[in-house]
């Protein structure tokens, strides 16, 4: 390819330019070049448009490098390995509307004994078409083949009780699967990010440090180990990746203790995101998923920092992967301390699940009961930690927190019935334990917080939508076949559903 760039009067060096990328059969007008993001729009000769990942930066370990000069034309030789399509996955996960029972995901953080009971086993195969997998105690069987994990091996008894169930296994974008890929940064002390003085940035906890914080993306290996862990496993295991802290990590880093130059801190985001966009393109080529978390920077929503408003747009990330998780919906982040929505923020939120909808995109959206933010609180050694709300006036045993989850179900399910599509799916459970909502416990109905008889609301009929949510100010509406919903921002506690008068209980 003959690659020919160039800046027009308007633009500035280094923000937007012109390509035209040339070879014997074909030509490619590629525009809106965003640096650092290196995401263009590729326009063919037949006016199909795709979405391609540039790997143009300033490291030199990824690409040579292009400095675009101002009111210049430059004509550069390169192959066609320097950009790698990155297109909505052709494997979105997708559901239909009869229930809300046909659109939940669960989350597998196995118990304490490592496998699962019958009845276990049974729910969630019967209950959730998409699992994710925490592996939080990987760590512990790195002498055994992986395909042997408990978590591995429960995984593959849920496909074969549910083959059309879909998983996805947790990893983190600092040290990779839980478990084991902790284990692998603490022992590899030339993987670990260091700011620009050296000093390692570590993971403090009440003000010591508890080991490296992060790989460094830049090294190469770094990004191949991470790629590469998901594969480990036979190909019937998993579906694809939940990938955390997929967004900016320039953002998060400790700005007080270390330094790192602005320069610096746009290379190793652009190389995380190079790794995101390989992991993509492999899942893809299998059919899967990589969903990243979080969905938005919630706290640069409103009140955008430099960096956001200047290097890294809330939603950059979202072009390297094929879904993503809304951990904060309707809570955490998009609360007010009282409780309340933040109007801009829920509002963003929703706007952000629908286009990334509109891309193809699989989006997962967490539900709690009640306004749940931090602290947590300590409920049990059976159960273990749950959120709290607002003044600490969340119930605080197995009972109450049940019965809070039964007569709180609107005011999640009716948000997310705001953004429901095909690719849209929820869940609803006060945090990600085993013990904390996500499976029954009827032999021992006070060691989890699941209430005994489920959600009669999710088998009810609810039919396909007549449209999408129609806003009005600080009010949405939808309406369905068989059910109507209200969201109204001002009053989150006003959010409810009105099934038709024939579905009712």
């Amino acid at each position: 390819f003959l690659v020919k760039f160039g800046t027009t009067a308007k633009e500035k060096p280094g923000q937007c330019c012109s390509f035209r990328l040339t070879c014997r059969r074909f030509k490619l007008a590629i525009t809106r070049w965003h640096l650092p993001l290196g995401l263009f729009t590729v326009w063919s000769h037949n006016r199909s448009s795709e979405s391609y990942l540039f790997k143009a930066t300033r490291m030199k370990e990824l690409t040579g490098t292009l400095t675009p000069t101002h009111g210049t034309a430059i004509v550069i030789v390169v192959v066609a390995a320097i950009v790698m399509p990155v297109q909505p996955s052709t494997a979105a996960f997708e559901h239909g509307f009869d229930t809300v029972g046909d659109m939940l995901f669960g989350w597998l953080s196995l118990p304490a004994s490592n496998a699962l009971t019958e009845h276990q086993l049974e729910f969630f195969s019967k209950t959730y078409g998409v699992v994710v997998s925490s592996g939080s105690r990987f760590r512990d069987y790195n002498s055994t083949p992986p395909d042997q994990w408990p978590e591995a091996v429960a995984m593959r008894e849920l496909k074969k009780r549910n083959p059309n169930m879909k998983t996805l296994l947790y990893e983190a974008t600092q040290f990779g699967p839980l478990g084991w890929g902790s284990m692998e940064l603490n022992s590899k002390p030339e993987w670990w990010l260091k700011d620009d003085n050296g000093k390692v940035y570590y993971r403090m906890i009440d003000g010591k440090p508890h080991g490296p914080n992060s790989f460094d993306w830049r090294i190469p290996e770094v990004r191949d180990w991470w790629v590469n862990q998901s594969f480990i496993f036979e190909e019937a295991t998993f579906d694809g990746l939940l990938v955390d802290s997929a967004g900016a990590t320039s953002l998060h880093l400790d700005q007080v203790n270390h330094t790192m130059s602005v320069e610096h801190q746009k290379d190793l985001d652009l190389a995380k995101m190079y790794m995101l966009g390989n992991a993509s393109a492999r899942w893809n080529a299998h059919n899967g998923v990589v969903a990243g978390n979080p969905l938005f920077e919630y706290g640069e929503i409103g009140s955008p920092s430099q960096a956001a408003q200047q290097l890294f747009p809330l939603e950059y990330h979202w072009g390297y992967m094929t879904g993503a998780l809304d951990e904060m919906y309707a809570g955490f982040g998009t609360l007010n301390r009282d409780g309340s929505f933040n109007i801009t923020k829920m509002a963003a939120s929703i706007e952000g699940i629908m286009n990334m909808s509109r891309q193809g995109h699989t989006v997962l959206v967490r539900g709690y009961p009640g306004p749940c933010s931090t602290p947590f609180q300590s409920v049990s050694s059976d159960i273990g930690s749950t959120p709290t709300w607002p003044n600490n006036s969340q119930p605080n045993t197995s009972q109450g927190l049940k019965l809070a989850s039964t007569e709180l179900l609107d005011l999640a399910l009716a948000p997310f019935l705001l953004v429901a599509e095909p690719n849209v799916w929820f869940s609803y459970a006060w945090f990600y334990g085993f013990n904390t909502g996500w499976v029954t416990c009827p032999s021992a109905p006070e060691t989890c917080i699941a209430p005994d008889n489920w959600y009669p609301e999710f088998d009810r009929p609810l039919g396909k939508p007549l449209g999408p949510a129609v806003r009005n100010g600080t009010v949405y509406t939808r309406q369905f076949e068989h059910a109507s919903v209200y969201v109204d921002l001002k009053d989150r506690t006003a959010s409810k559903i009105t099934w038709n008068k024939q579905h009712r209980d």
